[in-house]
């Protein structure tokens, strides 16, 4: 060939290599394997050792086959006349070789193989590597066909046997898929798909032993199971995507098995007992005895044989095809006819099985092959149409027997047609086979838990304690289980009438009648309601779970005369809070012929919601305690009543529907199910247009603030145009309401119209109201009322006088002694805070002792009389006052023209002061003046207050009649010492808040609302359970709303938020006062327009009623800061003007609920702001940390490290080696010098890290070792002391090393790393599941994350983001994402490095077994299930799989950075018009923000914290000693802890302060408690039973509290469920353990937690959730951990002595104490940013240099504060005055802070740096998907032709000189070809040459992606070496071969790519070069280590650069890891010190 570019072409179309799915090295090996011929054969061996290519694409193995079997040209040979000859160039197999005859046969194409023992060498190494790895390697089964036919091809030339090798890896693979099939989990495409995959497997394994070679017995019998095996997965294997390779699998094995058919004839004739084996492996329970004998036809044998069974069965196989016959068919799958059979459908679904089959009792039955979940066998057959499945049971005991053989029956089929339908279409039913038992089951057939079970005809319901129990031993318990009754006596029973009254709500047909011992249940299952019937005669009929309701006789309500879908329930007792229920379903309201019904859909298996609508006997009307029961109501009412006024309502039931849905009203969007009621109201209102009004414009306004609920502006306007649809409904509405508005006849405006602010924005403007006979009226206008009253408001206050008579004062005994002591420790917080409760303890003491006078009972009842008459008198006279006006016509009223009186009315006359002629009221009060209606008002409110007075007196009776009255005398008290301190007629609300709530404001109560009323910026303290949030809050919610110009904000904590808004919605606004509750979520992703701020400023100006606006401190925050961003972005004025209007215009009261945690220094929010860009030094930030972290958990006991750990915390060994224990520091120490201890615990990590340092910290340990004493002991203060500087060593560091220095000193010195050990996981930080970012982020309590919020500091997130990680391990999917990438890295060094670094902590853990299955990540095969199921359970929590992971997926992407940040705390949220606030505790005190300040206004506010300690002491009840969690039982904490609480059910609360249950969800703690999460008998049946349910919060899916059935295991939200709390266990995690309100028995007994870090507060808090613990009834128990336990020791100073109550107390004030000492600074630095701030963003430097390079100052915060805030920064405020919103100077602030800081801070040491405040939340913008890098485009290049060179002259040459080519040195073709010139820096060996066309392969001087790959090359004698291209070595190699024997004996060629994997001829140093060259990073040994060091060390020359670009250009192998990174680490290390020199390099170079 004269010329030819062949060899260049794969360079020049690299161009293409996009188009493919190759990598480029891949797509040049596949471009140059036959580009010439002689060279096809060490190509094949590059291409398996490198593994470059994908052998299983269908066009590499046609190219590996072409180079294979390469034929060549054909000749005519010129020898013999006779014969033509020909003279093939290729020996195709062995056979031809040996039977040549005429043929003369060349084999010049492969004479390598035989020859070349350095190629056979290498090709059999390769093809045994690729046998060794495919072994457990099914993913790469593709390439098995490539590897096998090489093998046999090659074994022709070269001694190489791998038959058995790679038939063993293809059973391997598919005996793995023989375990999956056993799991039930497959689906049927998926067990198609596995079962061809099986077929395929079991194929190779057939060729690849009867390739080549002899067929021994062994073989032979390999061969007669791998066949059957073959077929059976050919029979069940059907799928497409496999059919074309399985043809032609098939057709091989076929023709194998011919070939090696008489070998197995000849074993199985001598060893029949094979077939059975074999026959076994398919079809399980072959009897093996069976007999075989070959099947001949005539006199001729077969290759069948058949054996016949003892019971008949007929057993056929066919050993040439592996057929296998059962009684003459073959094994298959399951007919369509039973599939589709309906019954199979019902319970099998689409499962799919493999049977044969077999006779049964005269009948063909398909059996399962195999026992399903490994015990059971199923059969089916069709008889007549008729399925019939069985269940046979495996007997464990006997072989191929059943111990349990049950029938599958179809109830449909007139079986049992008398049990509930329920139990015949939710059910699977099965006969016992033999007995006449029925069990019922799950519908799933596989899930055998029995429900109930039929004997003798009784149905009985079986427990779930007993549900996994066999049929027999469930007949011995029948007696203790409900037995189904049949109801069909004649003439009716009292049980039939029962059920008949039933039918109203349910159908019959699902009510269950169940009896046990003579007590008849009535159950309805659907509506999850149960009902109890005594035999006893008149005895009630109990409702189950509604306690102390029965059904109620009268079932038929006159008010909703047509609608009868309800029950009626009524207390069992009369008391205050017992009234009527309705039970009502929900659904649709459809008008039939018998009435309006409730349209239930669903199926018998439906759960339907109940709705419970409660009379108010007072107000008159239904209520419900959900939005979705009110509108339901209003739906029922207007759908169901009549055009005329109902008594009861005293209006129309449409009418009193309009009243129901004004208190429907919401500040959120509607949720699916309020909407669908909400619309059934809309389809039922057409009697009423202002109904239709309300529901529409309800529907709108929900809607328009859905942007700040849903960020996803998509479904806001989906929403959005939803809503548009009711817009024809409400134009008509408006259009017949104008009309009657101005009709000429009288109408009842007072219930039919809008008012006139709901007519504002309905657009009905008001109209001059024509009154009827306005004449007449006009004429007998009355000044005063007609009669006077006899009761007037003193008669109440006699009452209230007469009550605290009731009162006297005891005598008291001696004062207990104050528990807690002044420590010399004490800091002054601790001094004062211990001061304060002292003087709290005195006042508590001090006050009166109270008893009730014996006479009380008695007197009482007198005044309870007097009470009821009068209000009977009273009530009579506002009756007659209304009604008795001479001008109200009777026929108006009965027509409803004119509106009757209602106690609604009563309620808005007390709340309107005045009235005029267009009020509505004066509808109703026609002729009264202004002054008749003041008068007329007094006694209305007179009237209201007696209501309250009798409802105060009622729950005075019901103490006095409790059955337990010594628990009720505290109560007792408390009720008649109450009394209004106010006047009803200056707070009108609170009298209506109260009578509507039937509660009495008590005077503490009154005593903090008014003073917070009087007193701007107060905060005070009340007492946990006085009703803060349920009284208080409310009371200043109408005080504040009632204001004009003002607006109340309420500010409430976010875990808290939903509770408390549904309370406040329940109680202000679904009530005559009609207060709105905005809620306002607003979070940095809402996209602000100018329509949106209109929005929310229209929602708090514009329609009906007062509003009130509810938020979260976050959300307040959040709009505050996005103004600044707004500003900062330089926004629309549209946007910015008016947001700046509400947010500093607008007069908000703010309300701060638990003030002293909203305005604690932990309510800061950050805004990043800038362009995003990555972290500097990021990984050498993470690396860093998590050698420290690994550091720290390997430390071993007895260690310095460890014994320092252990002073400073607490430290365990981990469970499984290789993952994180716990270690956790104190965040507080008692210690006497606890600077000194955390400077040891830093040496101890430094001198820990420095003696096992490896990886990027090895240089640490050399450094230490080299550098002098003095500079030695200066390094290593710099690392672990913040004030230490840098001026000894500076000069002596290497610059390349100070990030790692300063990280260092981060986390040491800075105490970053202290600072995480301290906080908690899933309490303090954690990982969100439902979170894209995948960093750590903050909690704001035990599970509850900042969703939207990050750490500031990036090292924090680095941290902790790294022990979340360690803690809760990774996923399952996140592991295998980790596996994949360490496979697909292309240098194995690397992939061994970090996989070995991975398992090598296993051994000791695993089997052997399992270690050998999974030690080697060559045969790591991710889709063996066993493999990644060990690989997951023991890697999840690998610290290094965790490192790995986090580094190539988490930080790599989500470390980005922000230039700038704006920030707000809790200064800012202080900053208001009128700020005030209350909470339960006040240690945080003297550090709220100085715009507030705490005020306690009369004494026994100021006593709450004595009277707390008081009852914890008194009431906890193992005051002795502290109670301790079992440690030593291996189980989550969470777990021990409610094992613990529900232990004999002593506890009625779980109030988890101390976050013991973190890490696990409230759902799951709860089903734990209950015995129903995975182990079902793990559970206490005391428990079950003392409870009904198991109240939690559920903070992920419904933002409510939830409860959990004890019975049904069924959960539900609180306001659907029945069960009471004072009937469940509440479980208060972290989150709810301040805040929440829960009614518990009086005699509840709490289980407190308590952790390593908890304050006073949080202890009270925590206590003060038993709300009469201050009645000195409820008791506590308090728990914790043993660290704990040690921890209150060590602090205290008593390591030998007990824990009593005492102790905690002392210890958690003094942790209270120590947080403000910590706070101090952060506290007065937060407020000085508040007064100097002007809103500006503010710089962020995160360099590592920027944080931790400078020394730190330690000082006072006395002394800090004296610099900080001093008179000349004072002064300088002054001169720029910027006065707060309140009018205080910022100036004033400044001082006060400095004042403060002077006072608290003069002990308390702190560091003053410029290191940023971690703490802090930072919220960022939603980050849209970044568009992924696009890959660079490579130009299109054109291929260098090659041209003939005298070539011959090669073989008579002794040197480069002789050659007639022109050759070049490999450094002066870089200079001269190559566009990167710089890697001719390397010291490349003088020796090392290149011909010009190696070079060359695209034309012009190209970069180095295009530079060929060295394969071959001269190796001179004289030491020499020349690369060639392909060209050149084809047509040389050619040259010798032709000269056989005469080979020049000067020079040789060499594949000098395979002296990259073993040793050659090649210098090593030549060798190094041309690797280095190629790309390589891996290298053989050490000495070739050297050479690469030699090679690419040039001193000061930066070398690294070129060579990892020559690296990146080949994108052969890795940089990560690799051998060539670590001679550049060497190298670095070698010049550690500046001016240190390597030795140099050795052997010759050029320079």
């Amino acid at each position: 060939m004269e010329q030819s570019a062949r060899g260049n072409l794969p360079y020049a179309n690299l161009h293409l290599l996009r188009e493919t799915s190759f990598s480029k090295p891949g797509f040049i090996a596949f471009g140059s394997m036959r580009s010439y011929p002689l060279h096809q054969w060490p190509k094949i061996v590059c291409a398996l050792r490198d593994r470059t290519l994908p052998l299983g694409e269908t066009s590499v193995r046609t190219l590996f086959r072409m180079a294979a079997y390469q034929i060549g040209t054909l000749s005519h040979s010129k020898g013999n006349n006779d014969t033509s000859s020909f003279r093939s160039l290729v020996h195709r197999d062995a056979h031809h070789i040996s039977t040549r005859s005429h043929a003369e046969i060349n084999d010049t194409w492969h004479v390598q193989l035989r020859e070349d023992s350095e190629l056979a060498a290498e090709l059999v190494k390769e093809l045994q590597h690729w046998a060794a790895r495919l072994q457990l390697k099914p993913r790469d089964h593709d390439s098995f066909l490539v590897i096998a036919e090489i093998t046999a091809f090659a074994a022709q030339y070269v001694p190489l046997d791998l038959r058995l090798q790679l038939s063993e890896a293809a059973t391997t693979w598919a005996e793995a898929i023989t375990l999956k099939l056993a799991k039930k989990n497959c689906t049927p495409e998926e067990m198609l798909t596995l079962r061809a995959r099986q077929c395929l497997f079991y194929g190779y394994a057939i060729l690849a032993i009867s390739a080549v070679g002899s067929c021994d017995d062994d073989a032979a019998g390999k061969l007669v199971t791998w066949i059957v095996l073959f077929n059976n997965s050919l029979v069940f294997g059907d799928d497409p995507a496999y059919s074309g390779i399985l043809k032609n699998v098939r057709t091989s094995v076929q023709r194998a098995m011919s070939e090696r058919i008489s070998a197995v004839l000849r074993l199985v004739e001598k060893n029949a007992h094979l077939l059975t084996g074999a026959i076994d492996l398919i079809q399980e329970g072959t009897p093996m005895t069976l007999q075989w004998k070959r099947v001949t036809e005539g006199i001729q044998s077969t290759v069948c044989f058949e054996a016949t069974a003892e019971n008949g069965d007929l057993h056929t196989i066919n050993i040439l095809s592996g057929v296998f016959l059962l009684n003459g068919a073959p094994p298959g799958r399951l007919s369509q006819d039973i599939r589709n059979n309906p019954l199979f459908k019902r319970h099998f679904g689409d499962r799919d099985f493999e049977v044969t089959r077999r006779e049964s009792n005269g009948q063909y039955v398909f059996r399962t092959m195999h026992a399903v979940d490994g015990h059971y066998f199923y059969e089916f057959s069709l008889r007549e149409g008729v399925l019939v499945v069985r269940e046979l049971r495996k007997d464990p005991q006997a072989t191929n027997t059943f111990s349990q053989n049950l029938q599958l029956v179809d109830v449909g089929n007139n079986w049992f047609t008398d049990l509930p339908i329920r139990l015949q279409t939710m059910h699977s039913h099965w006969i016992l086979a033999g007995q006449r038992v029925m069990v019922m089951r799950s519908i799933d057939v596989f899930n055998r838990s029995v429900q109930f079970i039929i004997h003798n005809g009784q149905c009985y319901s079986v427990t779930l304690a007993d549900a996994n129990c066999g049929p027999s031993d469930l007949l011995r318990h029948t007696s203790t289980m409900n037995r189904f009754i049949v109801v069909n006596s004649s003439p009716p029973s009292r049980l039939e009438s029962v059920k008949a009254v039933m039918t109203k709500l349910e159908d019959e047909k699902y009510i269950h009648t169940l009896e046990l011992k003579k007590t008849i249940f009535l159950d309805l299952p659907r509506l999850s309601i149960r009902f109890l019937m005594s035999d006893a005669p008149g005895a009630p009929i109990q409702s189950i779970n509604y306690s102390g309701f029965k059904l109620a006789n009268e079932q038929q309500l006159r008010l909703l005369p047509w609608f009868q879908h309800y029950l009626v329930l009524e207390p069992m007792r009369d008391t205050l809070d017992a009234n009527l229920k309705l039970l009502v379903p929900n659904g649709k309201l459809l008008a039939q012929q018998d009435g309006i019904k409730v349209s239930i859909s669903g199926c018998d298996s439906t759960s339907l919601p109940l709705h419970v609508f409660e009379w108010d006997p007072r107000r008159e009307i239904f209520t419900s305690s959900t939005l979705t029961g009110r509108l339901q109501l209003a739906a029922t009412l207007t759908a169901s009543g009549s055009l005329l006024p109902e008594p009861l309502l005293h209006m129309t039931a449409s009418e009193a529907a309009i009243n129901t849905v004004r208190h429907c009203w919401i500040g959120r969007p509607l949720e699916s199910s309020e909407r669908n009621a909400l619309e059934n109201v809309l389809e039922h209102s057409w009697r009423e247009p202002s109904l239709t009004i309300l529901c529409t414009e309800l529907l709108r306004q929900t809607e328009l603030l859905r942007f700040l609920h849903e960020a996803d502006e998509r479904k806001a306007s989906a929403s959005t145009e939803a809503t548009k649809a009711t817009h024809d409904w409400r134009t008509i509405a408006v259009t017949e309401l104008r009309s009657r508005m101005t009709s000429e006849h009288p109408d009842n405006r007072l219930r039919r119209w809008l008012s006139s602010s709901e007519s504002s924005f309905a657009g009905t403007c008001s109209q001059p109201f024509r009154r009827w006979n306005a004449v007449t009226l006009a004429q007998n206008k009355q000044q005063n009322l007609p009669m006077k009253s006899t009761v007037i408001q003193d008669t109440v206050t006699g009452y209230e006088n007469d009550l605290l008579q009731l009162i006297v004062e005891g005598s008291k005994g001696q004062p207990p002694v104050f528990p807690l002591e002044y420590r010399n420790t004490g800091s002054v917080f601790e001094n004062e805070m211990i001061k304060d409760l002292r003087e709290s303890w005195d006042l508590h003491n001090r006050a009166p002792s109270l008893r009730v006078r014996s006479d009380a009972r008695v007197k009482s009842g007198q005044l309870a009389s007097s009470v009821d008459a009068n209000i009977k008198d009273l009530n009579q006279y506002i009756q007659n006052v209304v009604s008795g006006d001479l001008n109200r016509c009777p026929l108006l009223l009965m027509v409803n023209r004119a509106p009757t009186l209602s106690f609604g009315d009563l309620l808005q006359v007390a709340q309107v002061e005045e009235i005029t002629d267009d009020h509505p009221l004066a509808d109703l009060l026609p002729v009264m003046t202004l002054q008749t209606y003041l008068q007329f008002r007094q006694v209305v409110l007179t009237y209201l207050s007696l209501l309250v007075l009798r409802d105060r007196l009622h729950r005075i009776r019901d103490a006095f009649e409790s059955k337990d009255f010594a628990t009720q005398r505290t109560i007792l008290l408390r009720e008649l010492s109450t009394h209004h301190k106010w006047s009803v007629s200056e707070h009108p609300g609170w009298l209506v808040f109260e009578v509507e709530g039937r509660i009495q404001v008590r005077p503490e109560q009154y005593d903090v609302a008014h003073h917070l009323m009087k007193n701007p910026r107060a905060i005070t303290q009340l007492n946990m359970g006085l009703g803060k949030t349920r009284v208080i809050l409310p009371l200043l919610m109408i005080h504040f709303a009632g204001n004009s110009g003002v607006i109340p904000r309420v500010t409430i904590l976010s875990a808290l938020l939903r509770e408390a808004s549904e309370y406040l919605e329940s109680h202000l606004t679904s009530s005559s006062l009609s207060i709105r509750i905005h809620q306002q979520p607003f979070c940095r992703d809402v996209k602000l327009s100018s329509k949106h701020v209109a929005l929310i400023r229209q929602q708090l100006f514009a329609g009906p009623g007062r509003v009130c606006v509810v938020v979260a401190p976050e959300h307040r925050l959040s709009l505050e800061l996005k103004l600044q961003e707004l500003r900062f972005a330089q926004s629309s004025a549209d946007v910015i003007k008016p947001l700046t209007d509400i947010l500093t215009k607008m007069k908000f009261v703010d309300i701060f609920d638990e003030s002293d945690e909203l305005l604690s220094l932990r309510q800061q929010l950050v805004y990043a702001v800038g362009q995003r860009e990555g972290l500097q030094d990021c990984t050498i930030r993470f690396t860093t940390m998590q050698a420290l972290l690994r550091v720290v958990n390997d430390a071993k006991q007895g260690s310095d490290l460890f014994n320092v750990i252990t002073e400073c915390g607490k430290k365990s060994a981990p469970i499984v080696a290789g993952c994180y224990g716990t270690i956790r520091l104190n965040a507080f120490s008692n210690d006497s010098n606890p600077t000194a201890i955390r400077g040891r615990l830093r040496r101890a990590i430094l001198e820990a890290l420095a003696h096992d340092s490896e990886g990027d910290l090895d240089w640490l340990h050399l450094y230490l070792e080299r550098l002098p004493s003095k500079s030695r002991e200066s390094f290593i203060e710099y690392l672990i002391d913040d004030m230490a500087s840098d001026v000894d060593f500076r000069d002596e560091i290497n610059p390349s090393f100070w990030a790692y220095i300063y990280i260092l000193r981060g986390c040491l010195a800075f105490g970053l790393l202290e600072h995480t050990l301290e906080l908690r996981n899933r309490v303090n930080y954690g990982i969100a599941a439902k979170r894209p970012k995948k960093v750590a982020i903050p909690f704001r309590a035990a599970d509850v994350a900042a969703q939207r919020s990050e750490f500031n500091h990036p090292d924090v997130v680095l941290l902790l983001t790294t022990l979340a990680y360690y803690q809760d391990g990774l996923e399952r999917q996140e592991v295998l994402e980790a596996l994949r990438m360490v496979l697909k890295t292309s240098s194995e060094p690397t992939r061994n490095f970090y996989y070995n670094r991975w398992i090598a902590p296993l051994r000791s853990e695993l089997s052997r077994e399992q270690f050998e299955m999974i030690q080697d990540v060559n045969t790591l095969d991710l889709s063996n299930p066993t493999q990644t199921d060990i690989l997951f359970k023991f890697l999840r929590k690998s610290m290094t799989l965790i490192d790995f992971w986090l580094a190539k997926t988490v930080f790599a992407k989500e470390m980005s950075q922000y230039p700038k940040r704006i920030a707000n705390n809790a200064w800012h949220l202080a900053t208001s018009h009128y700020p005030v606030g209350f909470s339960g505790t006040n240690d945080n005190k003297h550090l709220l923000p100085l715009l507030v300040q705490a005020e306690d206004p009369v004494d026994n506010l100021r006593a709450t914290n004595g009277l707390m300690l008081d009852c914890i002491l008194r009431q906890t009840e193992f005051c002795d000693e502290l109670q301790i969690l079992d440690t030593n039982v291996e189980e989550p904490m969470w777990r021990k802890l409610a094992r613990f609480a529900r232990t004999g059910a002593r506890f009625n609360a779980l109030i988890d302060v101390g976050s013991l249950l973190a890490g696990s969800s409230n759902e799951a703690v709860a089903r734990f408690l209950v015995g129903a999460d995975k182990n079902p008998n793990d559970t206490d049946e005391n428990f079950n039973k003392k409870f009904k349910g198991v109240y939690f919060f559920d903070a992920t899916v419904h933002h409510t509290w939830m409860v959990l059935d004890t019975e049904t295991r069924l959960v539900v939200p609180r306001s659907q469920s029945p069960i009471h709390e004072q009937d469940s266990f509440v479980l208060f995690d972290d989150a709810r353990s301040r805040g929440s309100d829960m009614t518990m028995p009086a005699d509840a007994i709490g289980l407190l937690t308590i952790g390593p870090s908890t304050t006073k507060d949080r202890l009270m808090q925590g206590a003060g959730r038993l709300r009469l613990l201050t009645a000195r009834l409820q008791k506590l128990v308090i728990v914790s951990s043993d660290d704990v336990k040690a921890k209150i020791q060590s602090d205290l100073r008593k390591p030998h002595s007990g824990v009593k109550i005492r102790d905690v107390l002392q210890w958690v004030v003094g942790n209270s104490s120590k947080s403000n000492d910590r706070d101090l600074w952060m506290w007065s630095e937060q407020g000085k940013f508040y007064a100097t701030s002007d809103g500006k963003p503010v710089d962020d430097d995160w360099r590592l240099e920027k944080l931790y390079a400078l020394p730190t100052k330690h000082t006072t915060v006395a002394v800090a504060a004296d610099g900080s805030f001093n008179s000349n920064s004072i002064q300088r405020q002054r001169e720029q005055e910027v006065s707060t919103s309140q009018g205080h100077s910022r100036a004033n602030v400044l001082q006060e802070l400095g004042r403060r800081c002077a006072h608290y801070g003069a002990e308390v040491q702190i560091a003053v740096s410029k290191m940023a405040n971690d703490e802090c939340e930072r919220e960022l913008e939603m980050e849209e998907e970044e568009e992924l890098e696009k890959e660079q485009e490579i130009p299109r290049q054109h291929a260098v032709v090659e041209k003939r060179w005298q070539y011959s002259t090669a073989l008579t040459a002794t040197s480069i000189s002789d050659l007639a080519t022109q050759c070049m040195s490999i450094k002066a073709a870089a200079t001269s070809f190559i566009a990167q010139h710089h890697i001719a820096v390397l010291r490349w060996p003088h020796r090392l040459y290149c011909t010009v066309d190696f070079l060359r392969t695209v034309a012009n001087n190209a970069p180095l992606d295009f530079l060929r790959v060295a394969d071959v090359a001269i190796l001179f004698n004289n030491g020499d070496v020349l690369m060639l291209s392909d060209k050149e070595a084809d047509a040389i190699l050619a040259l010798v071969l032709s000269h056989r024997p005469n080979r020049p004996e000067q020079w040789r060629l060499v594949n000098v790519s395979h002296a990259r994997t073993c040793h050659s001829d090649l210098p090593d140093d030549l060798a190094a070069a041309v690797e280095v060259l190629n790309g390589e990073t891996v290298f053989l040994d050490d000495k070739r280590k050297a050479a690469v060091k030699a090679l690419v060390d040039r001193g000061d020359k930066d070398t690294k650069s070129p060579v990892m670009d020559l690296v990146a250009s080949r994108m052969r192998s890795d940089w990560s890891r690799s051998h060539l990174e670590a001679v550049y680490r060497s190298l670095e290390l070698s010049r550690l010190i500046p001016g240190d020199r390597a030795a140099g390099p050795v052997g010759e170079v050029e320079e």
